[in-house]
């Protein structure tokens, strides 16, 4: 038996990014513009609880984060999502890219 002890691996660092109350494009370009500089992989937590509506172009964009970062082996995980944050994917069509992340209370 070896007396070599196991390093747990480390836990990836956590990118946090606050969803606005009411997003507009301008938002939308401004986080597409964040995240142009993630590392890839990354791991972002998107933290929802203050969201009172969603315009499209946000939602396309956290899709478009969810979908880039799961290719390279990253994650999204959202943190306190409201009722309007979920619906504003269900309105369009998008559930299924919703579900795809991490949901966290």
């Amino acid at each position: 038996m070896s007396d070599d002890a196991k390093t747990p691996a480390e836990e990836p660092e956590v990118i946090e990014f606050t969803v606005p109350e009411h997003p507009a494009y301008s938002d939308a370009e401004t986080f597409l513009t964040e995240l142009r500089s993630l590392p890839e992989g990354a791991t972002v937590a998107l933290n929802a609880e203050g969201v009172a509506e969603m315009t499209a172009s946000y939602v396309y964009a956290v899709v478009s984060l969810s979908k880039t970062l799961t290719a390279a082996g990253g994650k999204v995980l959202v943190d306190r999502p409201t009722a309007a944050f979920i619906d504003a994917f269900s309105d369009l069509n998008m559930f299924q890219d919703l579900m795809k992340m991490e949901f966290r209370q």
